[in-house]
């Protein structure tokens, strides 16, 4: 593992247009003096060696950030490809999940289910639906709590390449949807990234939301430049959160 790797994982002080960098991702305009301590954020392929070894590494990653200041933390998870490598992934997503309980930090865990260029709406939803129920399973076998995690996740929507057009209420749809069927409780905190139109998807998610009964969680849409949070406490929450972590859309 290269020092500057290590660095990263060990939660040291990083101004956030440097993460911004690390991340390639936009940071919004902040002093280094406003910086927060970050430890952990980083795409599973980049942990090295087995699983078991990762797992190791990944409980204990957490306690040496929070030691060094860290204040949050977060992870994203790729669950795409077959279902070893997305159990795999959903398995050291939760790992880190644990270690960050433990610990004491705020967790952000970002979805990426890999939507086919091609995926029709349906398949989007299934894929989100089957990414998130994966990760949930992989959070309980940790006794991790997803209330106490910040799901990071992509609206659902047809692949780039795909014939058909969704609208806003599609979306809005399909996306509370996919989130409901996979067993996502009241309570949890749900960042969606890269929505074109975010003040528009946030009123119809919010919409979809309060008629599925038993669907409580909140959302924080973002376009890039900001955040729409029309659930006050959970959204303000998961896009605090996010905005910390610098996962602006890209």
């Amino acid at each position: 593992m290269s020092p500057a790797l290590l660095r990263q994982l060990s939660g040291v002080l990083v101004p956030p247009a440097d993460l911004a960098v690390v991340l390639g991702q936009r940071a919004r305009a902040s002093g280094p003096e406003r910086a927060p301590a970050v430890g952990g954020l980083l795409d599973a392929s980049a942990v090295p060696a087995g699983v078991d070894d990762a797992t190791g590494l990944l409980g204990r990653l957490p306690a040496r950030a929070a030691a060094r200041g860290a204040r949050i933390a977060g992870w994203t998870a790729d669950l795409d490809g077959g279902m070893p490598g997305r159990a795999t992934g959903a398995r050291l997503a939760a790992c880190f999940a644990a270690g960050c309980r433990d610990a004491g930090l705020p967790v952000v865990l970002q979805l990426r289910p890999g939507v086919p260029e091609r995926a029709s709406l349906e398949d989007a939803r299934s894929r989100l639906r089957d990414a998130v129920a994966l990760l949930l399973d992989a959070l309980d076998r940790r006794g991790v709590d997803p209330a106490d995690v910040t799901l990071v996740v992509p609206p659902v929507a047809p692949g780039r390449g795909a014939h058909a057009v969704a609208s806003a209420d599609d979306v809005a749809l399909a996306t509370s949807a996919a989130l409901g069927d996979a067993g996502l409780e009241a309570g949890t905190a749900v960042a969606l990234t890269a929505a074109d139109r975010p003040h528009d998807l946030a009123g119809r998610l919010f919409a979809a939301r309060v008629g599925a009964p038993g669907r409580r969680w909140g959302f924080a849409i973002g376009d890039g430049t900001g955040w729409s949070a029309p659930d006050a406490e959970l959204a303000e929450r998961a896009a605090q959160l996010v905005r910390t972590l610098v996962l602006a859309s890209r």
